[in-house]
């Protein structure tokens, strides 16, 4: 566990100095959802939730591992959150000259106070719902930093006690 703090500190900081390079390639969103998915199979089986990964045939231009981690620490977050038997859904739409990617889920969401802060460094959401849930609050802040690094954007859509969505565009 401490090493992959470490490993996401220095992986901000790489982000920010400017001396993280993409190893950009035309991904397939079907392919990379697929992906992901079966990454997180073993945890949603023991939770019960279903991971629906809307039909898509889009592809983005970016980094394939990075993309794939913001997909991942997206999910894992929503996983973490979702109640028992949740419903979690991966989608993308063409957006202009990008596609937009929401992972969308039925957790507990979010006060409108913390809707600009979540993707800082060390935030991580408060009150009973987020209690015992863990993490070290770097998650978001690297998903911002690849989506940035990318020329996208990220942002969260959230009302308390009905889910949050989180989108993020990367070009197509």
């Amino acid at each position: 566990r401490m090493l992959s703090l470490i490993n996401d500190l220095l992986d901000i900081e790489k982000i920010k100095s400017g001396t993280m390079t993409l190893e950009k390639e035309k991904v397939s969103l079907t392919e990379l959802f697929d992906e992901v998915k079966a990454n997180v199979s073993d945890w949603t089986a023991v939770n019960g939730i279903i991971i629906d990964c809307q039909a898509t045939n889009l592809s983005v231009s970016g980094d394939r591992e990075k993309i794939s981690r913001v997909i991942f620490n997206l999910l894992s977050n929503a996983i973490k959150f979702s109640p028992p038997g949740g419903h979690i859904e991966l989608s993308a739409r063409a957006k202009d000259k990008f596609v937009e990617i929401t992972v969308s889920d039925q957790g507990p969401g979010m006060p409108p106070e913390m809707v600009s802060s979540i993707f800082e460094r060390f935030q991580q959401g408060t009150g009973a719902a987020h209690k015992g849930k863990g993490g070290s609050g770097l998650g978001l802040a690297i998903c911002k930093e690849i989506v940035n690094l990318h020329g996208g954007k990220i942002w969260v859509t959230t009302e308390e006690g009905k889910g949050s969505q989180f989108h993020f565009t990367i070009e197509g």
